[in-house]
């Protein structure tokens, strides 16, 4: 092999060299921080949800519904989602056996399967579909499962021999050795309404229990009581009045938190209000498709972690086939603003999302915002003091409601943003700028929360010469330990925020400076070699200087 080089070729292997050892290889960063403990925002959802829907029924304890009456669930199950996504969700079922067929039966007792425990339930979704598969069910077909069992719910009845609808996400069923398929898997009774049918398949679409599942937070209004599936609205109406359907027919709709981790509810149609700004916005009824804001987000706090805290407002109305039994008191117009606190840094189920009650003191069926008629005592306004934030509705509709939402009484505050080094690029509230030249922005912005971006990748600079080689500044964390990037910041007094960064290489690059320091061990070697031959040939008298290039074998670079 014929190694040639120039001075400034062998400079440069040496500096690579000498770069290799003062860079950090790339970290593999953690989890993503600002999602809340129940792994949401999910993906949108759109389009046929394929669904087994398997029956089954136990010894001893056969099934005593009809196959019309299942079918009829299945169909109101397809038209609930039909109406609460505006058209974009079907469940598109098979039902297996046939409805004309007998169900299948199971290898045990009802009381088996009922014994509320993880195992009782793994074992009643792993039997069901092991029938179905051993029946000769392609599961690899479908998305989800919905087991019908013969028998009661536990949670109408409450007896313990009665087994509790459940829903397990991500159910993985292995059937055989190398046989595996991953379907999540909801139960339901064949006595249960629409209700429960339409909230497990809440579940199984990536939602969470809204209600109260420690029993003791908020035991009698479970955080957002009749007003969403996912907590008590499952049951509607649920008003006791014997000339209204049982409960459980119309269940509500998702509130505007579960339409935005659906995605039936996009972010163009939500206006969000921040820290110091005023709006006047008209939302439209949340049970509609429309091209209008139907909802408006107001961020109050944030941590370091990036949780937020917020309010969400939607205008809700007795539309449609499913809200028609919104629990209005008789004396509303059977409308109204409803206002939600989200806290994203509490587990669902312990009070994520809980709605705002206009008329502390009671049940929460009085909960809306805006006018009503006498005997109702009128509550237009909300105000939160201690973050800025006040609503009032304004001007009302059959089918949609104006609200004001002010928080110009946010005092100003100071956001400096320390960077190492002047233009680093900054996004603040959807404002670009850049750092000046002592390396910060100072930025006069509300009292509150703000959201906040930084420049990711900065090139490393050698005194005035930016070194293109793979070689960068990136982002490694804010002095309040936060690694978020965007993230969100609340500012409560003079915030003072600085961003460090770290040099990485490139992984692509990485191989070339391991063969620059290769290169440069060879280049060493190379230059002995040529100084021994040449003092050997001094020694030997010689008066010549040798001639052409030097011929360097690999096994000669390393020998005595």
């Amino acid at each position: 092999m014929v190694f040639r080089f120039t001075t400034s070729a062998i400079l440069a292997l040496i500096i690579l060299s000498s770069l290799a050892g003062a860079v950090n290889v790339p970290h593999r960063e953690g989890t993503k921080k600002g999602l809340t403990p129940n792994h949401l925002p999910l993906a949108a959802v759109n389009g046929p949800q394929r669904t087994i829907v398997i029956t089954v029924q136990f010894p001893g304890k056969g099934n005593s519904s009809s196959p019309t009456q299942i079918l009829t669930m299945l169909s109101n199950l397809n038209s609930y989602y039909n109406e609460d996504s505006y058209g974009t969700v079907s469940f598109q079922t098979d039902i297996t056996p046939v409805a004309s067929s007998s169900w299948y039966t199971l290898p045990n007792a009802m009381t088996y399967y009922g014994a509320d425990t993880v195992s009782s339930d793994n074992y009643l979704v792993s039997d069901s579909l092991q029938t179905a598969y051993n029946a000769g069910v392609d599961l690899a077909s479908y998305k989800f499962a919905i087991v019908v069992h013969s028998g009661n719910d536990e949670a109408m009845t409450h007896v313990a021999s009665d087994i509790h609808s459940f829903t397990i996400p991500g159910y993985v069923f292995n059937p055989g050795p190398l046989i595996s398929y991953k379907i999540s898997t909801s139960v339901v009774a064949e006595s249960d309404p629409t209700g429960v049918y339409c909230h497990e398949a809440g579940h199984l679409l990536g939602l969470p229990d809204l209600y109260d599942l420690t029993g003791q937070i908020d035991p009698s209004n479970n955080f957002l009581g009749y007003w969403e599936i996912m907590a008590l609205g499952e049951w509607n109406p649920n008003n006791g009045n014997p000339l209204q359907p049982r409960p459980g027919t119309y269940p509500s709709h998702h509130s505007i938190w579960s339409k935005i981790q659906l995605g039936f509810v996009p972010s163009s149609r939500i206006a969000i209000v921040q820290p110091g700004q005023s709006a006047n916005v008209t939302l439209q009824n949340l049970e509609s498709p429309t091209i209008g804001n139907q909802s408006v987000k107001i961020p109050i706090a944030a941590n370091q972690d990036g949780f937020l805290t917020y309010y969400l407002a939607e205008m809700r109305a007795k539309i449609g086939t499913y809200d028609q039994y919104l629990p209005f008191p008789s004396d509303y117009p059977g409308a109204g603003i409803l206002i939600y606190k989200v806290n994203e840094s509490i587990p669902a189920g312990h009070g994520s999302v809980r709605l705002i009650d206009a008329h502390p003191g009671g049940d929460l069926s009085d909960a809306p915002f805006g006018p009503c008629n006498s005997p109702c005592v009128s509550n237009n306004t909300f105000w939160d003091q201690a973050n800025f934030v006040k609503v009032i509705v304004t001007t009302t509709s059959a089918t949609s409601y104006s609200v004001l939402v002010d928080r110009t009484s946010a005092p100003r505050l100071l956001l400096q943003v320390n960077t190492p080094s002047k233009g680093v690029e900054i996004t603040i509230d959807g404002g670009n700028w850049t750092s000046d030249s002592t390396n910060q922005l100072r930025l006069p912005v509300r009292y509150g929360p703000h959201s906040i971006s930084i420049q990711a990748q900065i090139p490393v600079s050698i005194g005035s010469t930016t070194i293109q080689l793979g070689l960068t500044d990136s982002f490694a964390a804010w002095d309040d330990g936060s690694t978020a990037n965007p993230r969100w910041v609340s500012v409560l007094k003079d915030t003072i925020l600085t961003a460090s960064y770290r040099v990485v290489i490139e992984p692509s690059f990485a191989t070339a400076i391991t063969a620059a320091t290769v290169l440069g061990v060879i280049v060493l070697a190379v230059t002995i070699h040529r100084r021994r031959h040449q003092v050997v040939r001094n020694a030997m008298g010689s008066t010549t200087s040798s001639q052409g290039p030097v011929v360097v074998h690999p096994q000669s670079l390393f020998a005595a």
